[in-house]
């Protein structure tokens, strides 16, 4: 594959580099803080931060799969993904983007329990149920976003320019040479269950959290 990026202009790329380099190492370094942090301090050792410390770890993997290669493109200007590279790319994005979405409902979930049912918080967020929901959460995103991709093959054309600077989603299927109506449809549903909706749980979460500080 061919990865088409932002542009062929070699100082646009010098600034993009300098730019999305410094945005990097400033995410590698928070995140790896944040880690550090948790770890070493004792006084940090409750559901909350394990939490923080789960969803840093993902951010670091996230930025990790898709930046390095991004930098290297636009030192080289080659910008040649293998087909093996690319789907290792586009399912890791996928499974730590849905993960994310969970997660956040987890940690929602967390902070209502520990201000609306604080008797009950030391049984509910004990660290054997936190280690289950956190296992849970993994296997729900694997099972919602990364299932359904094998529900269909979508045929590639060749040669293959993806219109992007990573292998994103809709940037692959629209370079696919048959119908792609149902992947679409089948992605639409799949956001939806998996991020629309733990976005109203969040939503509710927080909305009785209020209530009951009020």
């Amino acid at each position: 594959f061919v990865l088409l990026g932002f542009s062929n202009d070699v100082k646009t790329n010098l600034v993009l580099f300098v730019i999305f380099l410094f945005l990097y190492l400033v995410s590698i370094n928070a995140n790896g803080l944040i880690l550090c942090l948790i770890l070493i301090d004792t006084n940090l050792h409750i559901p909350m931060f394990f939490f923080f410390c789960v969803l840093s770890l993902m951010d670091l993997c996230l930025t990790s799969t898709i930046l390095p290669r991004f930098l290297v493109d636009l030192v080289s200007g080659q910008r040649i993904i293998s087909l093996a590279a690319c789907t290792v790319q586009f399912y890791i994005i996928i499974l730590l983007v849905g993960t994310e979405c969970l997660l956040l409902a987890l940690m929602a979930y967390d902070r209502f329990v520990a201000i609306c049912r604080p008797l009950h918080y030391p049984i509910v967020m004990r660290w054997s149920n936190c280690h289950r929901m956190t296992a849970l959460v993994w296997i729900l995103s694997f099972v919602i976003f990364i299932l359904p991709t094998f529900a269909r093959s979508v045929p590639l054309c060749y040669p293959n320019q993806i219109n992007h600077f990573m292998c994103e989603v809709i940037a692959v299927l629209q370079l696919a040479c048959s119908d792609i109506h149902y992947s679409v449809l089948l992605m639409l549903i799949t956001c939806f269950i998996a991020l629309f909706l733990p976005f109203l749980f969040i939503l509710a979460s927080y909305i009785l959290i209020l209530l009951s500080v009020l």
